[in-house]
């Protein structure tokens, strides 16, 4: 009688937890399509195959077009899926969803492009900036050599 129960428990046990995963997942695809990130993902796709087009441009358009249904969002949420599991429980993947349906949510959703390409171009000032520092403190101090034309 003691093996039934085991073997019940184990039954109902992954059936609740396959339940639970389910729905983490729902959630995850939710989260994605709420904040965009597969169509980001997409959109850097396509920047990134119109550069391979900008510099290969003896390739055939057929070829481009091929190329661009690898840039398919589902197949890129398939991929973030196991990601977002690890790293959230389905209550916080629930939060985040909660968040981003609220104003400020929906506020972060439509500014984080232009906060994330102006942060981009004063990470890389800021990175020329230090480099040149370092460079002429170097100089200065003839800790380098430099090769004459």
């Amino acid at each position: 009688m003691t093996k039934i129960y085991t073997v019940l428990f184990l039954f109902l046990f992954t059936i609740g937890f396959s339940q639970t995963s389910k729905t983490k997942t729902a959630a995850i695809k939710e989260l994605l399509e709420l904040t965009g990130s597969a169509k980001i993902g997409v959109q850097l796709g396509q920047t990134i195959l119109t550069n391979f087009k900008k510099s290969q441009p003896n390739v055939p358009e057929e070829f481009w077009n091929e190329a661009q249904k690898e840039f398919n969002a589902e197949n890129l949420i398939e991929l973030l899926i196991p990601i977002y599991e690890s790293n959230y429980t389905e209550s916080e993947i629930n939060g985040l969803i909660a968040f981003y349906q609220s104003t400020l949510g929906k506020k972060v959703i439509a500014t984080m492009p232009n906060i994330m390409n102006e942060s981009m171009e004063a990470g890389r000032k800021w990175g020329m900036q230090i480099s040149f520092k370092i460079y002429q403190q170097l100089k200065d101090k003839k800790l380098i050599i430099e090769e004459k034309k």
